[in-house]
């Protein structure tokens, strides 16, 4: 039969936590958001798994997947994998969480060093992995002989027979560590040696594990990530009532870290059944939780079953029936608040105005204006609060969402609500689903709906501040730019979504030697001719304030050094590209301090006026000293210096010649340094548009020769 509860129900936002004093310690540097997950247990003295922030996900086949496991516990928090798909494929979501990231990765793919690249590449396509151990027996613990990764073979190029003994880095070419170390230690390795991963072996040369810089990268990004014991993100999964002797030991074996039975009433007997098979089984060595229930009957019932955590609540979702599937059980009554609290609260001044947040399908409803127009003044009637002294903020949905047409309603509101303002959503789109925002979108239409609020509340807002150029005023260009004299970083975000930050370093800490602009992080380095940007990693970026003199077509070079044959830039004026990525030659003695000029793009079109010119790095430990913009003649290069190629009789060498304001005047061929400024001295149409002083410089090197021809 039904029970009808007579005292009033509450939602969570019918309360309000009331300040009182404040000390000086009482900032937010010193407040922990740790919460404990499962039960305390005596054996155990406190909570056996406790999230840094208290944030889960629930395990919906919408939301809980191993991409949002892995975010969610990179912030701190854990989610519960869904259950409704095949077990195996449960399991694998688990193991995708737990190889994403680790401190010691135990080797889980290894390869024989008589074996082809066509089983390199379907072991990389079965773990996901792109480094892979050359033991000499092919097995997981083997003596280890090399490594292979993705930087030693190009599937175009290469045979899927070739054998991996014939393409594989040999050990003797391999930094690697022994068994023991601390994961301190073997971070510093990578650092030293500028490492994407380590291999661990015992005192037998027997492979053991890896560590990857990347892991170590994330870390330092994210200190509130939630991992195990082995530096793995920690991750959940659910579980039902049906298949459980099959699907519990198959996600225990995958690692998950905790398991939850998914349902929607919870005070039942089938749930007792799972969680006592679970118990007789396993002991309290896998944490499990139950539920939904919604009071003290139900969480008794499931406590004493052995639950080490208990869901509460049920229903409240715009589309979830269970409330009323469930009416033969009890039925729950939903009232809207009115508290003496809250009403002392508002007579105090705590309330200062009203924020919605739009659902993502609401605006569909034909009426949704006039319903969100009730909703607010039966707030305002019951919280006592006065229209005129309350302000409504609304937000836009995700930026070019698939419900984004209905931003159009949330801006009509403005007809029915008086002391209205709206919360723009330009340039934050959605993680990939069209209708949720990213992280960065949560958080960037967060400080949007305090600046109008704050707007309209009289208070004054903190607005953004720009970046600005390092000395003082845009660089000029032609010229050259320093690349350790990025902008001085801004303040927030603008209203349409652009970012008034400057830079991006991955890890916010200066790994170089110079203390030049030390306290942005960037990684700076001593050279010979000054400074210069080293140690890079992909994402990274830095933004300059430019001004183009004059319209016309420009040529690009920088002075840059590369160990390897992979690291590389690419250039943007205002968020256009306006280079392909340019990969970096690699230093013959492979060492990273040894600077040559490069020719970066031959002919760029720029406009006259102020630009941001943005250095993106799209590969790995890029180092560059300078970038130098040349103005192109407006006439072709010379035929008169073209013409020595034909007498060439031994290797050429390429040169370049510049006026006196840094504009290119073209390129030819000579036999050496002397040679070549012979030419250039020889040559009459030269010698007129450059009024008898130029520049030559080598392609490839830094070094100028300036030329003074007199008539």
């Amino acid at each position: 039969m039904a029970f009808f509860y007579e005292k009033p129900s509450h939602t969570f936002s019918e309360y309000l936590l009331i300040p009182t004093y404040s000390s000086a310690d009482c900032i937010p540097s010193n407040v922990s958001l740790r919460t404990p997950l499962c039960r305390y247990r005596p054996e155990n003295g406190e909570s056996p798994l406790s999230i840094n922030i208290p944030l889960i996900s629930s395990a919906m086949q919408s939301v809980s997947d191993d991409r949002l496991a892995i975010a969610l516990a990179r912030e701190g928090g854990i989610s519960f994998i869904y259950c409704s798909q095949p077990i195996e494929r449960e399991a694998e979501m688990v193991r995708r969480v737990k190889r994403y990231k680790a401190g010691f990765v135990a080797n889980d793919s290894s390869i024989s060093p008589d074996q082809t690249l066509a089983d390199v590449l379907e072991l990389k396509a079965r773990t996901g992995h792109t480094t892979v151990a050359v033991t000499h027996d092919g097995s997981l613990t083997g003596r280890l002989l090399g490594i292979v990764t993705s930087r030693d073979y190009r599937e175009s190029r290469m045979s899927p027979d070739e054998h991996v003994r014939d393409f594989m880095t040999p050990i003797d070419r391999v930094v690697l560590a022994r068994d023991g170390l601390t994961l301190s230690e073997a971070n510093d390795i990578l650092w030293e040696h500028k490492l994407n991963s380590l291999p661990i072996v015992d005192n037998e040369g027997n492979m053991v594990a890896f560590v990857f810089r990347k892991d170590y990268a994330m870390h330092k990004e994210n200190p509130l990530e939630l991992l195990d014991a082995q530096k793995r993100y920690a991750v959940g999964a659910s579980i039902n009532t049906r298949d459980y002797e099959e699907r519990v030991p198959a996600l225990v074996e995958a690692g998950a870290d905790v398991l939850c039975i998914d349902s929607s009433e919870g005070f039942t007997e089938w749930q007792r059944r799972t969680l006592a098979w679970i118990r007789e089984r396993y002991g309290s060595s896998v944490k499990v939780g139950a539920g939904n229930v919604v009071d003290a009957d139900g969480f008794r019932f499931l406590a004493d079953a052995g639950a080490d955590f208990v869901k509460i609540g049920i229903g409240g979702g715009s589309i979830c029936i269970t409330r009323e599937a469930n009416a033969g059980f009890k039925v729950i009554g939903i009232n809207f608040p009115y508290d003496a609290k809250i009403q002392e609260a508002q007579e105090k001044g705590v309330i200062k105005g009203i924020i919605f947040h739009q659902g993502e399908t609401d605006g569909g409803m034909s009426n949704w204006e006039q319903i969100v127009k009730k909703t607010y003044e039966y707030m305002l009637k019951q919280l006592g609060l006065k229209a005129e002294e309350t302000p409504f903020v609304a937000g836009e949905m995700v930026d070019g969402g698939s419900c984004a047409g209905f931003n159009s309603r949330v801006h009509n509101l403005s007809k029915y609500i008086e002391n209205f303002g709206v919360a723009s959503s330009k340039g934050y789109g959605s993680k990939g689903d069209g209708l949720h925002f990213t992280v960065e979108g949560y958080r960037g239409m967060g400080e949007r709906y305090a600046q109008q609020m704050l707007k309209l509340i009289n208070v004054a807002p903190v607005d953004p501040v720009p970046q600005e150029p390092f000395k003082g005023k845009a660089i000029e260009i032609p010229g050259k730019i320093e690349v350790e004299d990025f902008d001085k970083p801004g303040v927030g975000k603008n209203e349409d979504g652009t970012n008034n930050a400057s830079f991006s370093d991955e890890d916010s800490e200066n790994h170089g030697d110079s203390d030049y602009r030390k306290d942005t992080g960037v990684d700076l380095y001593k050279t010979a001719d000054g400074v210069a940007l080293g140690y890079t990693q992909t994402g990274e970026w830095l933004e300059y304030t430019v001004d183009v003199k004059k319209d016309g077509d420009y040529s690009v070079s920088a002075n840059v050094a590369a160990g390897n044959s992979t690291s590389a830039f690419k250039l943007y004026i205002d968020e256009k590209a306006i280079t392909d990525a340019v990969t970096l030659p690699q230093t013959a003695d492979n060492k990273w301090d040894t600077y040559k000029t490069i020719d970066v793009k031959e002919k760029v079109a720029l406009k006259a006026g102020k630009h941001v010119l943005k250095l993106e790095i799209t590969a790995n430990y890029a180092n560059i000293d300078w970038i130098q913009f040349s103005q192109l003649g407006e006439v072709p290069p010379y035929e008169g210096i073209a013409k020595v190629r034909f007498d060439m009789t031994e290797a050429e060498s390429n040169f370049s010649v510049y006026n006196m304001q840094g504009q290119k005047l073209g390129t030819f061929t000579a036999k050496g340094m002397t040679a070549a400024m012979n030419l250039v001295k020889s040559d009459a149409k030269l010698r007129k548009q450059s009024q008898g002083v130029f520049f030559v410089r080598k392609n490839g090197e830094s070094l100028i020769k300036k030329v003074v021809v007199h008539e």
